[in-house]
């Protein structure tokens, strides 16, 4: 990923600025609103110390540390088949989803293992292949919404799967 950030605008002031980036072969635009206004003066102490509350601490959903590995193994089987095998291992440090770095509203270390092995005809015609995911069964958060008067809802992702794939290439 690669992009450019505008930078912070004075009170009173207005922007809209087109953030160009691409990933891989893909490259689009996106564009970024931003409008301020003048507080009264004593709202503005007040607005400066919250913001100023969370200076020094880890950006929302961004762990200190992440590892990710695999491993992929292809080996010929009789009559020009093929048969791919691959593992992957992702690691990500804690991480908070508020600018606050609440505990509460964070979530801790994490692993999640990943296998896949896939049967390919010759000529690369189609594929079968069978995987499970989150192997480890580890429950994690990806997102937690605050809703101040109820509490606060938590985005669990799935559990260990397991499945099966076939796909056709014509």
């Amino acid at each position: 990923w690669r992009g450019r950030w505008g930078e912070a605008l004075a009170a009173n002031e207005a922007a809209i600025a087109l953030i160009p980036w691409s990933v891989g072969h893909v490259t689009d635009r996106g564009a970024f609103l931003l409008l301020t206004g003048r507080q009264p003066e004593a709202e503005s102490q007040v607005l400066r110390a919250k913001l100023t509350a969370a200076d020094g601490n880890r950006l929302t959903a961004a762990p200190e540390r992440s590892v990710n590995v695999f491993m992929d193994f292809n080996t010929p089987l009789a009559n020009s088949f093929v048969l791919k095998l691959r593992t992957d291992y992702g690691w990500r440090d804690r991480q908070f989803f508020t600018p606050f770095n609440d505990r509460s509203a964070g979530q801790s270390a994490y692993g999640l293992l990943n296998v896949r092995a896939a049967v390919v005809s010759p000529g690369d015609r189609w594929e079968f292949s069978v995987y499970a995911r989150n192997l480890l069964d580890e429950e994690y958060t990806t997102g937690i919404q605050d809703f101040t008067t109820t509490g606060m809802t938590r985005f669990i992702t799935r559990p260990r799967t397991f499945g099966a794939e076939l796909a056709f290439r014509l």
